[in-house]
């Protein structure tokens, strides 16, 4: 018999909700391919004055880098802050275990950028945002020699 479910929708998120879901999903997928070895990784960058100028928030996930932000203030932009960021971010997912990166950027932002740092498009969403794609890249590790 089933049980009678409600559903609710929400721009204020309940913290213990969403901790609720995710183990939902965390406790099926470690039966499926382990434990998942959640990390987080923010790396900031920041000016002579202690100002906050960029960075990267992402997280290692069954041994790889998933990376969710990376921004560059244009104050600093093109002087190869971005690229050091993200080797940063790709050298502790290295000493974490991952095999690979993976991340998205619209097609107004960093294609070209992430092109040059090794990334390869594996897809795209056509008209998001409207005019525009997103395009979905990732970048296997060399192995260690």
């Amino acid at each position: 018999m089933n049980t009678p479910c409600t559903l609710t929708a929400t721009e204020q998120p309940d913290s213990s909700e969403v901790k609720a879901f995710i183990e939902i999903l965390a406790s099926h997928n470690n039966a499926h391919a382990g434990p998942y070895d959640y990390v987080p990784l923010i790396i900031t960058l920041k000016n002579e004055l202690g100002e906050v100028v960029g960075g990267l928030k992402g997280y290692t996930i069954y041994r790889w880098l998933s990376v969710e932000i990376l921004a560059v203030s244009e104050t600093v932009r093109g002087q190869g802050y971005g690229a050091q960021i993200l080797k940063m971010a790709e050298d502790v997912a290295k000493q974490r275990g991952c095999i690979g990166s993976h991340l998205d950027t619209f097609s107004f932002q960093a294609p070209g950028f992430y092109a040059k740092c090794g990334y390869l498009e594996i897809g795209r969403i056509a008209d998001f945002p409207i005019g525009a794609e997103r395009i979905y890249l990732h970048k296997k590790f060399q192995p260690s020699s």
